[in-house]
């Protein structure tokens, strides 16, 4: 087992915390750009193939 201890300092914990930041950037702009047609309602449409 190791016991290496990982604080906010660590080049690895740096670098998982960036990746996530810009996650939820990308999240969020998808989230902003997002615009519901058809009056604001949302349809499902179900193909069912033979």
């Amino acid at each position: 087992m190791n016991d290496d201890v990982i604080n906010k300092n660590d080049d690895g914990f740096k670098l998982f915390m960036g990746t996530v930041e810009r996650l939820i950037k990308s999240v969020d702009a998808l989230r902003k750009r997002n615009r519901p047609l058809l009056g604001g309602h949302r349809y499902l449409v179900v193909f069912q193939i033979s």
